[in-house]
């Protein structure tokens, strides 16, 4: 975590900021079914089956939910819903009191979701020559939409 000038930037989601990631497990109740963290719920709404969204949301953990994917066929309108799926289950996930206000006690920081792994679409990653942040960051604009909307 860095600060630049007067605004706070969170460009990682561990430690005390580990509530930000899909991958912290807390249950989400999302269109009638209850998922053991949002990377659960996200997951499962690639499948076109009951079968398939079962095997997402019973995942022991979100990074098997996540690798599970590969082993589904994906509906078919998956990347023109993708965005509107993320942001309906981080309204849910944050609905939970205490995490709406941790979500809001990061004021209006700029968040990151950095990664060393390459995910450019969701967070971003430091150029190794140049230091900065490239990628998209759409789970990082997406939380700070959360944000604003709870406020």
């Amino acid at each position: 975590m860095f600060e630049t000038l007067d605004l706070k930037t969170i460009d990682e989601f561990r430690g005390k900021y580990f509530f930000l990631s899909n991958f912290f497990i807390k249950n989400v109740l999302y269109k009638g079914f209850w998922y053991r963290s949002s990377e659960h719920a996200f997951q499962a709404q690639k499948a076109i089956n009951e079968i398939d969204r079962l095997f997402l949301a019973n995942a022991q953990t979100p990074a098997i939910a996540k690798r599970r994917c590969d082993e589904i066929i994906l509906r078919p309108d998956w990347y023109a819903v993708r965005m509107l799926e993320m942001h309906d289950i981080l309204i849910c996930k944050f609905s939970d009191n205490v995490l709406s206000k941790k979500l809001l006690e990061t004021g209006d920081a700029l968040l990151i979701e950095g990664n060393s792994w390459g995910d450019r679409y969701w967070g971003m990653v430091r150029d190794k020559v140049t230091g900065e942040w490239k990628g998209d960051n759409f789970l990082g604009k997406l939380l700070m939409k959360v944000r604003n909307e709870i406020r």
